[in-house]
């Protein structure tokens, strides 16, 4: 269906409709996980916009770039993308723009274990997402903001800033949820409240639609934690191994490896130094990019602790 309304667009010769036409056929690989495809499908969009000088297309086109490299833990080829997105936001003087030009800088920031910066992003994130006034992408603003928080060690503005989060969502918008409430889930978890961290994950899991395989498994894996902390190792790890089954094959190999060290951990728990040090030698697969300074920092400590068990 969608082949066939770009067929439609391109008879009508509208440059500006063939274009978008191109995009939407290229995201409905994103959100089944193909991201090869997704990555193949935009890079045609590019060169038609570029070929036909349409700057604002093009903007959106270099966006979706380097969250397609940002979600496979290429960081580099999406601060690559990150930049020429940048030259264009700042150009064109949209705020728009620019304001997705900040969400991609906090989660490279992150990435790189540069929470200061990341933090302050973030903050520039929530000013233009008010200026703006969508709810939507305040909320985001500040889920972007929590992570931040979390990574940068100030547990409680992490939980402060998920909630913030919350209450600017407009409530129909259920898409929106997910990432947010099993973010804050994670946090309440860090701070020792297991019985709010449920609450969250739960939620979280509830809220999430079933089409969307990214957060399907993102709160799938979020609970599971939340299980093993309360010592429902059966339950957890029949949640962590469908979680992780949900991402194999998809290029959502971010979101995998994060959910390999956070299995790690889990398996630590248990006592099965073996099975952790796998994970987390599958995680350092993934993240490999220089970038990728923060996750590799974590592997590292994990895998110090496993010395002991394995000497």
């Amino acid at each position: 269906m969608l082949d066939d309304a770009l067929a439609v667009a391109g008879d009508t010769a509208d440059h500006e409709l063939i274009a978008e036409a191109m995009t939407v056929r290229a995201t409905i690989h994103w959100w089944r996980g193909e991201l090869d495809e997704h990555r193949h499908r935009l890079e045609e969009a590019l060169a038609y916009e570029r070929e036909h000088g349409m700057q604002r297309a093009l903007s959106e086109t270099l966006s979706w770039l380097g969250a397609n490299a940002a979600v496979q833990a290429q960081y580099e080829r999406a601060l690559s993308f990150r930049r020429q997105f940048v030259e264009l936001a700042q150009r064109s003087g949209s705020l728009l723009h620019l304001r997705q030009a900040k969400q991609g800088e906090v989660r490279i920031a992150i990435s790189n274990d540069r929470t200061a910066d990341a933090v302050r992003a973030a903050h520039e994130a929530i000013a233009l997402s008010q200026h703006l006034g969508s709810r939507e992408l305040l909320g985001r603003a500040y889920e972007l903001l929590g992570d931040a928080l979390f990574y940068a060690g100030d547990l409680e503005a992490s939980r402060d800033a998920f909630l913030d989060g919350l209450r600017a969502y407009d409530p129909s918008q259920r898409a929106s949820l997910p990432e947010t409430q099993w973010r804050l889930a994670r946090t309440y978890l860090a701070l020792g409240d297991i019985g709010r961290a449920r609450d969250q994950a739960e939620a979280g899991r509830a809220s999430v639609v079933a089409s969307d395989v990214f957060s399907v498994a993102t709160t799938t894996a979020q609970l599971a934690a939340v299980r093993s902390a309360e010592g429902a190792l059966v339950d957890a790890e029949d949640l962590f191994r469908e979680a992780l089954e949900n991402l194999r094959g998809t290029g959502y190999r971010a979101a995998l490896g994060e959910i390999e060290l956070v299995y790690a951990d889990h398996l630590i728990a248990g006592g099965r130094a073996a099975e952790a040090r796998e994970a987390l030698q599958r995680a350092s697969v993934i993240f490999s990019d220089p970038l990728a300074a923060r996750v590799r920092r974590e592997i590292e400590e994990r895998l110090r602790k496993l010395e002991p068990a394995t000497a």
